[in-house]
């Protein structure tokens, strides 16, 4: 199967997939989303009714802890005064509080004063129990549990559901201890309800329960001030309704509550993801339509070209050929770098085969310096031989038997035996100039060999260098470590942290390498010829900040506290065979010159005169500049 067919089945397949996921997210996450959206809408509006029911009971409290926390009424509840009572206990007293309801309770539970008032039938309410003169201590609104707390909620009487708190009596510092309680009430009726449905902003209902005695305590949550059942959500196809009952301070049910909330979510959900299932599929299908024809036009067909152009390459064996396809996306570029790839490819086949013919020569004068060694053993050896010959030549004796010769004074016998050895130690010596006239022949023909060795060597063995890209300050680190022990001992090496901010360089790194040892070395010697002490001996490396060089250079100096360079000797400092040092062979600068000229780069010198140290300037090629001349050549 091609590119072609497997993208379109793909693309079939992943919108087919979708539809199913869309339809299965739609069917069971999105849809029951928007259901318990509606659900917690129901159930918020529910508890913002309960919430208004709430704050209406809270109400009451900061009323009843006036009343309470009044050294006034703290008097009362011990001599029950009657001028408190004509003051402040009268049916203007509730009226300015807007309550039905207040009385007056000892910790033991009796009533010193109470009274309840139904404003809207103008008559007194049937209280029962807080209409006695005692109330069980067990009634939650003596709050037995704690003497100091508040307690309100909600209480049932035969004149009604009232909304009631309870205080203890304190002092008005709210000192005690407690004198009793203050209980403070308001009837709850169907405009109360009204008022907080509007407050809540919920179509609110109320039914009032009978409360049923002996009912076990029901389970419910604490909003506050009022507790409640859990509330229960029940739905049609319009509404959804919240019902709770609402608990009185003792735990008996006295107050069903009922908020419907339109299902207007649900509806507005389903009515969204219908027209969201409708505009995906058409947006799929013309999406799907547009893609296969971008597909085509933008990656199947230049794909088919590219594929076609790599076989006739391989099958061909045709390196020239280029496919020049003019685009600026991927593809594009794909198809440039195959094309550079193949470039490169050609090249690299003409230059492994040079490089072949090179590895040849190499390995030829590797056999000729193998040669070399061979033919110098012999001229060592007879070099050696010939002058153990001329030290036994007879020079000597024949230097004595002339002297004696000379001499007047020796007889006439001993000077012809002298004569006949002269003769004799002359023939011998002559015999032996010319055995070794015959071995320097022999010894110049093997230098010739040599040097023709040489010559074949020197004219074939010029291998290019592998260039690199390296980080400079890396190898600077690396060349230091490699630096002879008793360098360090005598010489301090500072590198400025600067080098690691430059690009990397493009050089032969073993050629490099022996540069940067050849400066430390000369730096180090330089300092020992000044006859510093070693702790005062430094060479400072770091870079030098300038503008942008044209030619795409680093400047790096080696900067030493040595004997420095006169103004006579820096022009010819990197001359062959020149040499600041008594033993210097002037090889060392001028090579490295030439090394750095072949990579690129350029190195001079610089110095304030004798004594005052000097500073070598290496200038070399940045790696991004040479990469980005290579591109702009190809």
């Amino acid at each position: 199967m091609s590119l072609k067919n497997k993208a379109i089945t793909l693309l079939f397949c992943i919108f087919g997939a979708y539809a199913i996921v869309e339809y299965t997210v739609q069917r069971f996450v999105l849809m029951p989303a928007f259901v318990q959206l509606q659900q917690a809408e129901a159930t918020n509006n529910t508890e913002r009714a309960l919430q208004a029911l709430e704050r209406e009971v809270a109400i009451l409290i900061p009323s009843a802890t006036d009343w309470a926390t009044w050294d006034d009424t703290y008097r009362f509840m011990v001599d029950q005064n009657v001028e408190y009572v004509e003051s402040n206990l009268n049916l203007q007293a509730l009226e300015s509080l807007n309550v039905n309801l207040i009385a007056f309770y000892t910790p033991e539970g009796m009533r010193l004063w109470g009274i309840g008032y139904d404003y809207e039938n103008k008559k007194e309410m049937v209280l029962n129990e807080l209409a006695e003169d005692h109330l069980d201590l067990a009634n939650p609104l003596l709050d037995s549990s704690e003497k100091l707390g508040s307690v309100a909620g909600l209480y049932h009487t035969p004149a009604g559901i009232i909304l009631i708190a309870s205080r203890p009596v304190l002092t008005s510092k709210g000192d005690g201890p407690s004198r009793g309680r203050v209980v403070i009430g308001r009837l709850l009726d169907m405009a109360t309800i009204e008022r907080l449905g509007s407050q809540a902003r919920v179509s609110l209902r109320a039914e009032f329960l009978s409360p049923v005695k002996n009912q076990p305590v029901l389970q419910s949550k604490d909003s506050g001030t009022i507790r409640y059942t859990p509330i229960n959500l029940s739905k049609s196809d319009t509404i959804t309704r919240g019902s709770t009952e609402v608990l009185d301070v003792t735990g008996i049910p006295i107050l069903r509550v009922h908020v419907d909330t339109p299902r207007v979510i649900v509806a507005q959900g389903r009515t969204t993801l219908r027209y969201a299932s409708l505009s995906l599929a058409v947006a799929g299908t013309i999406v799907l339509l547009v893609l296969l024809l971008f597909l085509r036009r933008t990656v199947f067909d230049p794909i088919t070209l590219l594929t076609r152009h790599a076989i006739t390459v391989g099958t061909d064996d045709d390196l020239s050929t280029r496919l020049q396809m003019k685009r600026r996306d991927e593809i594009g570029t794909l198809a440039k770098e195959f094309d550079i790839m193949v470039e490169r490819l050609a090249e690299t086949r003409l230059r492994l085969l040079d490089q072949s013919y090179k590895s040849g020569i190499a390995e030829m004068a590797s056999g000729a310096l193998h040669n070399i060694g061979n033919a110098i053993t012999p001229i060592g050896v007879k070099l050696i031989n010939l002058r153990r010959v001329l030290k036994q030549a007879p020079v000597l004796e024949l230097a004595m038997a002339g002297a004696e010769l000379a001499d007047p004074a020796t007889p006439a016998d001993r000077k012809a035996d002298l004569a006949q050895f002269s003769e004799l130690a002359g023939n011998e010596l002559a015999a032996m100039v010319t055995s070794a006239a015959d071995e320097l022949e022999t010894i110049r023909s093997q230098v010739d060999v040599v040097q023709m060795i040489l010559a074949d060597q020197q004219r074939f063995s010029r291998a290019e260098r592998v260039m690199e890209s390296l980080e400079l300050s890396r190898l600077i680190g690396e060349t230091v470590r490699l630096l002879p022990e008793e360098l360090h001992k005598s010489v301090r090496i500072e590198i400025d942290d600067g080098l690691t901010e430059i690009g990397r360089v493009r050089v032969a790194r073993i050629a490099l390498q022996q540069i940067l040892t050849n400066l430390f070395i000369n730096g180090a010697e330089s300092i020992s010829a000044s006859a510093r002490q070693k702790q005062d001996g430094w060479i400072r490396v770091y870079p030098v900040v300038v503008d942008m060089d044209p030619q795409g250079l680093v400047h790096i100096c080696f900067e030493d506290n040595g004997i420095g360079i006169s103004s006579e000797q820096l022009p010819h400092l990197f001359e062959r065979g020149f040499s600041t040092k008594n033993r210097g062979s002037g090889i060392g600068l001028h090579w490295c010159a030439n090394t750095l000229a072949a990579m690129g780069g350029r190195i001079y010198a610089g110095s304030a005169g004798t004594g005052q140290g000097a500073c070598m300037h290496l200038l070399l090629p940045l790696a991004e500049y040479v990469q980005s001349n290579l591109e702009k050549a190809a």
